[in-house]
């Protein structure tokens, strides 16, 4: 059998002091590192340059819950009521997608950046600027890319203009439309709030950008999650190096969405006020008919007093003329939703609160238009062949199914009530 020795390392055998002798003979070395690395990151500081991170939360909210009368008026217009996790997640597509971040950039003007340049780093100015550059040629038209041009302020009524790569210098009146590489633009004055110092009269670096180009950056860096898992907040994060600019643009990407959320519910009420429109004049040649009849009624059984005799049969009759009048009322809104329903086009949002009195095609509807909304929101930013869509689509059919099967039952329901009112 083999025999194994294990040796403990006695530690008053290692002698301190030659160890650290042993590295203190490279200590220039160390001082020097300690001072390169100082001066890195004293550098670093001075001329890198900053990034300001910009947060902003959202409070997706149920409107059912809400005091305010306002809302409460389209509660049944399928607005309301809290959010599935995949509603949930298209609020978060949506407010990802190109047409709602092309809107901050038209807004804002993102794709013309302005720039003081330095020695070392050039800064981006944003708001603050003595003037502002407009384009006037149409976006299809411009010739990209563009190189990038100066502007020098005279005074309230001149400036000063050059391209990056030319020496040549022009003077040209504030307002007043000239050309340059990429197209037509305009230089309009605005008010400086640091007018007293020289900074006006720097040359400011003016560069644009396409549309496309600039719509896709913010999309790629804007960032939107859920806050937290269970909560019904969504977190936007941007990261750039003006702090204002970020909270400019993070702020208007709040009004385009609530924007877009309102327009949602204006669609659904002219939706429902052509709805009503068009079958008011129905209605009403028919309730002159039923009016003509009462006339002929009279007058065919010698009714000389009319205001007697209609006292008399008001009296009488009024609960089963009431119920008969309910009847047909509802029985002609039905039949007109059942023609809508039926010609509907895929996406098309259905009239509601219309005064058909079943809560099931109600609620029915409700949840069509809730579902038709999402789908149409998300074809902003897809097309038809994407998995969320196609089952928004396949939902939005078993809907409309649904809608159609209730609007049947009650017609058949009214038609026999009808009948026993006869």
């Amino acid at each position: 059998m083999e025999n194994t020795e294990y040796t403990r390392l006695d530690d008053s055998n290692i002698n301190l002091r030659e160890q650290i002798t042993l590295y203190l003979r490279y200590w220039p070395w160390f001082v020097i590192s300690v001072i390169v690395l100082v001066v890195i990151a004293f550098l670093y500081l001075r001329y890198a340059t900053p990034i300001y991170e910009t947060k902003a939360v959202i409070l997706i909210k149920d409107e059912k819950n809400s005091a305010l009368s306002e809302l409460a008026a389209f509660e049944d217009l399928g607005l309301t009521g809290s959010l599935s996790p995949s509603g949930f997640e298209n609020e978060i597509q949506i407010l990802k997608s190109k047409s709602l971040t092309e809107s901050v950039v038209k807004k804002l003007n993102l794709n013309i950046r302005y720039y003081s340049e330095g020695k070392v780093r050039d800064m981006e100015l944003y708001d603050n600027i003595p003037f502002e550059v407009s384009i006037l040629t149409p976006e299809d038209s411009l010739v990209f890319p563009a190189p990038p041009f100066y502007i020098k302020v005279l005074n309230d009524n001149s400036f000063q203009y050059r391209l990056s790569d030319s020496e040549e210098i022009r003077e040209i009146p504030f307002g007043e439309p000239f050309y340059v590489p990429m197209g037509e633009v305009v230089v309009h004055r605005r008010e400086f709030k640091n007018a007293s110092s020289d900074k006006e009269s720097n040359e400011i670096r003016v560069n644009i950008s396409s549309m496309h180009t600039t719509v896709a950056y913010y999309r790629q860096n804007i960032q939107v999650e859920r806050l937290m898992q269970m909560s019904s907040v969504i977190q936007l994060a941007l990261n750039l190096p003006n702090a204002k600019k970020a909270r400019a643009v993070l702020n208007e990407l709040i009004t385009q969405y609530n924007l877009d959320a309102t327009e949602d519910r204006n669609e659904v009420a002219r939706n429902t006020a052509n709805f009503i429109n068009s079958r008011l004049v129905i209605i009403s040649e028919e309730l002159d008919s039923v009016e003509l009849g009462k006339v002929e009624f009279k007058q065919s059984n010698k009714l000389t007093d009319l205001q007697v005799e209609g006292e008399i049969f008001l009296r009488n009759e009024s609960e089963f003329t009431k119920k008969a009048m309910e009847i047909e009322v509802q029985l002609e809104l039905v039949r007109n939703m059942i023609d809508y329903v039926q010609q509907l086009e895929m996406g098309e949002l259905l009239p509601a609160n219309i005064g058909i009195e079943s809560d099931r095609i109600s609620s029915n509807i409700q949840a069509y238009n809730q579902v038709a909304m999402e789908r149409s929101r998300m074809l902003i930013s897809s097309t038809e062949l994407n998995p969320i869509v196609v089952t928004l689509t396949q939902e939005l059919e078993g809907l409309r199914r649904a809608v159609l099967e209730g609007l049947n039952n009650a017609q058949n329901s009214l038609l026999i009530q009808r009948e026993d009112i006869q």
